[in-house]
């Protein structure tokens, strides 16, 4: 039994449930073409593309949104359309907003886990996080709000990504990280606080030595203000 809010329900029928393999379902070839040009993007297969339920209040945020759906879908214009160009513009929006969700179902950990270990996204500058793999992330599910932004494990900071990388971050959203986290097992190196070392011509330095003039100052100070 799954208790989901103030709702009990049975346990599914395994022969009801549909999944969404990539392995297993065909992609369309504008998704499998646009993916190949934004190699951070993954392919959603049509099964999924095809669910109307994963589609639900799509229509109410995307302009054009059925001739957008076609475009994806690889279906011909309609005669006499005339904003070709604004169609193809929503079409990408559409199926920013259609990755983001995928993001959120196991048919998606495949393709991003293989990303992730050949570090395609890149590694924490941070020192002490050991080139920690990094996830993208958005700062917001809205699209044309902000470009990708990227999320280590490690220190649980957030950076921006190379100068020439301009996604919208709505194609990743903002809890992906999490749900990866939680849908793979893989090890992630903590930081841990650790005090940098003084030196001197890499010589150590106490931290009462008279070469370390940080240490001497403060230590004036604290004098002055016990006096």
């Amino acid at each position: 039994m799954y208790v989901y809010e103030d709702f009990i329900c049975e346990t599914p029928n395994e022969d009801t449930v549909t999944t969404y393999s990539s392995e297993k379902q065909s992609v369309y070839n504008w998704v499998k073409k646009y993916c190949e040009n934004n190699p951070w993007l993954i392919s959603v297969n049509q099964a999924y593309i095809n669910d109307g339920f994963n589609l639900y209040g799509l229509s109410e945020i995307i302009n054009n949104y059925s001739a957008a759906l076609n475009v994806i879908k690889d279906k011909p214009p309609k005669s006499g359309t005339e904003n070709i160009d604004e169609i193809n513009k929503d079409a990408i929006d559409l199926y920013h907003l259609i990755h983001q969700r995928f993001l959120l179902t196991i048919g998606s950990v495949q393709q991003m886990q293989e990303k992730y270990n050949a570090c395609v996204y890149g590694q924490c500058p941070r020192v002490n996080c050991h080139h920690s793999r990094l996830l993208p992330i958005g700062i917001s599910p809205k699209c044309n709000y902000s470009t990708v932004k990227l999320y280590c494990f490690s220190c649980n900071d957030v950076y921006d990504a190379p100068s020439n990388i301009k996604y919208d971050g709505a194609a990743f959203g903002p809890y992906f990280p999490q749900f990866f986290k939680q849908a793979c097992t893989f090890n992630s190196n903590k930081t841990t606080n650790k005090n940098s070392e003084l030196t001197y011509m890499g010589i150590p330095l106490e931290s009462n030595d008279y070469m370390n003039r940080a240490a001497y100052i403060h230590g004036n100070l604290d004098q002055e203000v016990k006096n």
